[in-house]
């Protein structure tokens, strides 16, 4: 009797569980594809050229200030050494501190700097993401697919799932540049 009980008792179970999967399954719809490849619309769009070519152009000039800073530390290094057999101890340690001193402010710019780089190039990829976004709305109701995955995220899918391209032509035809602010110190 026991026995015939805990049978019927598993059987209530099982199928109260199976009833309830069941309609967890039916209260979702069917998952609908689509893929995208974010790191090649963001290559390919004129926007994306736009922000690169802008951020290029931020980096190659901020080398250029970078590299006459250096050299005016060589030359007062090689200025030292020469002076080191002439100058007090005091004035030689006074003169090394201060160079040194140089130095750590040279490095502390180029990190201000990299981040002002960096926070302008976010701000404008920021502009692009919202755009890229509206289509992918735009598409979601034309297709009708529910979810949207990024190519970093699998290994391999089916062209016709594939909706970058159509992102970068409407994102052409919408965003065809944007304007990078200047960073901070550059």
């Amino acid at each position: 009797m026991l026995r015939t009980l805990t049978l019927l008792l598993s059987a209530i179970a099982i199928l109260t569980v199976s009833v309830q999967t069941a309609a967890l399954a039916q209260a979702n719809p069917p998952a609908v594809i689509a893929v995208m490849d974010s790191q090649r619309i963001l290559r390919d769009a004129k926007a994306g050229q736009s922000v690169a070519k802008q951020i290029k152009g931020f980096i190659d000039g901020f080398q250029g200030v970078l590299k006459r800073e250096e050299e005016s530390l060589r030359k007062r290094q090689q200025e030292l050494r020469k002076q080191s057999a002439i100058l007090a101890p005091e004035a030689l340690e006074q003169r090394r501190l201060e160079l040194q001193k140089n130095f750590n402010d040279a490095q502390r710019m180029v990190q201000d700097r990299r981040i002002a780089i960096d926070k302008s190039r976010q701000q404008a990829l920021e502009v692009i993401k919202a755009q890229i976004l509206e289509i992918i709305e735009e598409l979601q109701k034309e297709r009708k697919f529910n979810l949207v995955l990024d190519r970093s995220s699998y290994s391999w899918v089916s062209p016709e799932l594939d909706i970058t391209q159509e992102i970068v032509r409407r994102l052409d035809k919408r965003l065809p540049s944007v304007k990078v602010s200047r960073p901070e110190g550059t």
